[in-house]
């Protein structure tokens, strides 16, 4: 905690040393969090420096918020560069990212900007997902939080990618249901 006042100090101060008191703090988790999404290290490098970057330009309030604002900056900035290189290999009509199948699901919230409406979302959204049996858990997870394919899906759990799609499609649809009865609109 000590650390991340000190860092605090020097990002409200604009001093330049901050961003070396990050790198030399963060660098290697950064990397770890950007590596789980992305293979080629270029990319990963590139992560690391636009998430000090985003930190500098856009500092936490609070210290105690500093370490999980950085991993979320870090985490959006690794799935903004895998989600803009899918776009670019992309085929007409394939989905260029799992997160636009749910957001296909969740487009039309009554207050998309509201924090407190996001957070529940957050909390249906897990409490679905820890509803549903390991193996359809394990699917989800691995599609919506590791951007997984679904071919990669199968191998890893032993199954066809066709029965991967169907869960997919499964889990989608009745997570379109609990968010109607919570009303999210769809």
């Amino acid at each position: 905690m000590e650390q991340a006042l000190e860092l605090m100090a020097l990002l409200r101060a604009r001093d330049p040393a901050a961003v070396e008191k990050a790198m030399e703090i963060y660098s290697d988790t950064i990397r770890s969090v950007a590596g789980s999404f992305l293979d080629d290290k270029r990319d990963v490098e590139e992560c690391v420096n636009d998430t000090f970057l985003k930190l500098w330009n856009s500092p936490p309030d609070d210290a105690s918020a500093l370490y999980p604002y950085i991993i979320s900056i870090a985490r959006r900035t690794a799935l903004n560069s895998l989600r803009d290189r899918r776009r670019g290999k992309k085929r007409r009509g394939q989905l260029d990212s799992p997160i636009s199948e749910l957001e296909r699901i969740a487009s039309h919230l009554d207050d998309p900007f509201s924090a407190a409406r996001a957070n529940e979302l957050k909390e249906l959204i897990r409490d679905f997902v820890l509803s549903q049996p390991p193996e359809r858990q394990q699917i989800f997870i691995l599609r919506y939080w590791y951007q997984r394919e679904v071919p990669e899906i199968a191998d890893r759990l032993g199954i066809t990618s066709n029965n991967v799609r169907v869960q997919l499609h499964r889990m989608r649809e009745e997570l379109k249901i609990k968010l109607k009865e919570k009303e999210f609109y769809v």
